[in-house]
């Protein structure tokens, strides 16, 4: 399936993907991520040497969520499709920068944001060091 990009998302992904050729690993997550595969560019970054898969190789482990409200302004709530034990949430810029982290429990956990932040993120849920999940979230303040 092919996306439509902005001029400013276009030049926004272009930079995780030129960072993942020279970084690798979470540049290359993200660049995919952001651009569903419907770029070049991030498909030319794997291509380098930097290594991903497109899902966790055992789709029995993904669990499917759903985050709201997206656009966020002071918090998100995310609900889990089945409940998880020990989760972590991890929320990165588009530079691959960790910008938030939260431990979470049970069928939904709300992310409070305690920083000024706006623009476009990435949510990336593990549980028992397994990345079970991968999301993307605007937030404008």
């Amino acid at each position: 399936a092919t996306g439509t990009t902005t001029p400013l998302q276009t030049m926004e992904l272009n930079a995780v993907a030129d960072q993942c050729r020279t970084e690798g690993g979470l540049g290359v997550v993200l660049a995919r991520l952001a651009l569903s595969q419907t770029s070049n560019r991030a498909n030319d970054c794997a291509g380098s040497g930097a290594r991903m898969s497109r899902r966790n190789s055992d789709s029995a482990n993904l669990i499917k969520v759903s985050i709201a409200p997206n656009p966020a302004t002071s918090a998100f709530t995310i609900q889990f499709e089945k409940p998880v034990t020990d989760a972590i949430v991890k929320m990165y810029d588009v530079n691959g920068q960790l910008k938030g982290i939260w431990q979470a429990a049970g069928n939904q956990y709300t992310c409070q944001l305690t920083a000024n932040l706006s623009g476009l993120y990435f949510l990336e849920v593990s549980e028992q060091g397994k990345v079970v999940s991968r999301n993307k979230i605007l937030i404008s303040h």
